[in-house]
């Protein structure tokens, strides 16, 4: 709408222009000539004074610059044209690209929660694989704890048989003195001191083993 309101104006200017340079050219013989013919013709419209006529004069100069730019202007025109389609064209291939950079961005961001994604599941089981760990780590720590305390227990066990042991060869060797002692009896304390002789002989490599 511009490049054709600039046309307009453009050739209305050079109209005048025109019709300035030609009545300024024209003599005045002709002048009052075509005035009184004009007259003739067109009864209604006043003739032209030489006042207006030395206005015209006056203004030729400009009339003919105005006329030179609207030739320029009009010169001009097609390549105004031509730029108009280039920034048409030029703004729909930026359209295009802010288009296409748009859509890389967006695919960027779906990529990284993607990434995202897979860092937090990643983390996750990595740290239900730790968690897994620690409790199989403080499972076989409980079971060992066990274990000791429960050989703990053995060995005292143990100690204690050997103590019983102990007193039980002591009580063999009272017996034998007591059996060298009354000669009537010594059948049996004989057998009684074999019996506890091999009980202490038992016990005491029981507790050699366990020492």
């Amino acid at each position: 709408r511009r490049i054709r309101a600039a046309e307009e104006a453009a050739r209305k200017a050079a109209d005048e222009a025109r019709a300035a340079e030609a009545l300024a050219r024209t003599p005045r013989s002709e002048r009052a000539g075509g005035a009184a013919l004009a007259s003739a013709r067109r009864p209604a419209e006043p003739e032209v004074d030489a006042a207006t006529l030395r206005r015209l004069e006056a203004e030729l100069p400009e009339a003919r610059q105005l006329d030179q730019d609207a030739k320029a202007a009009l010169a001009r025109l097609p390549l105004l044209r031509r730029l108009l389609v280039r920034l048409r064209d030029g703004a729909g291939q930026a359209r295009e690209k802010a288009s296409r950079a748009v859509a890389a961005r967006d695919r960027a961001v779906v990529r990284h929660a993607d990434v995202l994604g897979a860092a937090r599941v990643a983390v996750t089981d990595a740290a239900a694989r730790k968690d897994g760990q620690l409790a199989a780590l403080h499972e076989e720590n409980r079971v060992l704890v066990q274990r000791l305390a429960d050989t703990q227990t053995e060995l005292l066990r143990a100690q204690a048989r050997a103590d019983s042991a102990k007193a039980d060869a002591r009580a063999a060797a009272e017996a034998k003195q007591e059996a060298a002692a009354a000669a009537a009896t010594l059948h049996e304390a004989e057998h009684r001191l074999q019996a506890a002789q091999a009980s202490a002989l038992g016990a005491a490599k029981m507790h050699e083993a366990l020492r």
